[in-house]
């Protein structure tokens, strides 16, 4: 006789990525025997409906049936918003050193994720599964896979000399000095001089910091 600890069918796995409340139960199963589990769907949580997608092995079967091995096994039942296009976990996450969160919203099947920068902090970009997709405000993700999405914030940065009472340019040179793009014109004074020409030298720096 060996312990299987199986997870319950109330467990969810939503687009977020993030584990629901769960339940698990433990059963004695023979060596050799079957077990058969159920992911009844769709399921409510807070208000929204969700659908099964798949087990944590892949297994598309709501009902399966699986034989005792030597060892003991576990499978999560995979959720996503009822009505999504097809399965997959959508992990959203943030890093850099601004700080801000990402709202979701499921719309039409899809995922519209939009960052929200504190007030000291600007969104600078996102990532997908790793490479850089640009700042799109919202980004709409489709769940047609497992993805891992991360939103970059940074601290705003601020010019004694390019106020909105001096520039109209202060919202894009703040973008820019977050991104690292631009540096200004006195790191002490923290003075942009927006008035300046820009010389050659410096508009090779700009292009070269802007393609990374």
């Amino acid at each position: 006789m060996l312990t299987t600890s199986g997870t319950v069918p109330r467990v969810l796995v939503h687009n977020t990525g993030s584990r629901l409340p769960t339940a698990t139960v433990t059963q004695l199963i023979d060596v050799g025997g079957t077990r058969t589990i159920t992911a009844p769907t769709p399921q409510t949580l807070a208000g929204a409906s969700y659908r099964f997608s798949r087990w944590s092995d892949g297994n598309t079967n709501a009902q399966r049936t699986f034989a005792m091995g030597e060892a003991g096994v576990r499978y999560t039942a995979v959720f996503v918003p009822d009505g999504a296009a097809s399965g997959g976990v959508l992990d959203v996450s943030t890093t850099g050193m601004g700080t801000g969160t990402v709202q979701r919203a499921n719309v039409s099947g899809s995922v519209v994720l939009t960052p929200q920068p504190t007030d000291s902090s600007l969104f600078v970009g996102w990532t997908v599964d790793g490479q850089p997709v640009g700042w799109a405000d919202p980004l709409t993700s489709t769940l047609d896979a497992d993805r891992r999405v991360v939103a970059t914030f940074a601290p705003r940065q601020t010019f004694v000399d390019a106020t909105p009472d001096v520039t109209r340019a202060t919202e894009a040179i703040a973008q820019l000095a977050a991104r690292g793009i631009i540096k200004g014109c006195d790191s002490a004074t923290k003075a942009f001089c927006p008035t300046d020409s820009t010389l050659r030298a410096q508009m090779a720096a700009l292009i070269v910091r802007t393609m990374g």
